[in-house]
């Protein structure tokens, strides 16, 4: 018998590989030039790289099946929409559709 867990490990590992493969972190652009109120998250937002190098980039699959993207839990925005900020409120709109 196989141990799952161990099977769970290594495929989720080889997983990070390929992407860290395809998505270097040295190809997205930094938060500050991406995360401006007003502006537009681009369509094809895959992240964005912190002075520090650590990356950001996660999005929640809203209620409506979009796509919301945070910067620092302040600003928000989906792909190809105005940055916003009021983050509290649109991930609450977006959980629950209302």
């Amino acid at each position: 018998m196989y141990d799952v867990w161990g099977v769970v490990v290594v495929v989720g590992t080889l997983a990070l590989i390929v992407l860290g493969l395809v998505f270097s972190h040295e190809d997205l652009p930094a938060c500050g030039e991406v995360w401006t109120a007003g502006s537009t998250l681009p369509r094809d937002y895959q992240g964005c790289q912190y002075p520090s190098g650590a990356t950001a980039g996660a999005g929640f699959t809203c209620a409506d099946c979009s796509i919301l993207f945070d910067y620092r839990l302040q600003l928000y925005a989906v792909a190809d929409g105005i940055i916003e900020s009021g983050y509290r409120e649109a991930y609450l709109h977006c959980l629950t559709g209302r």
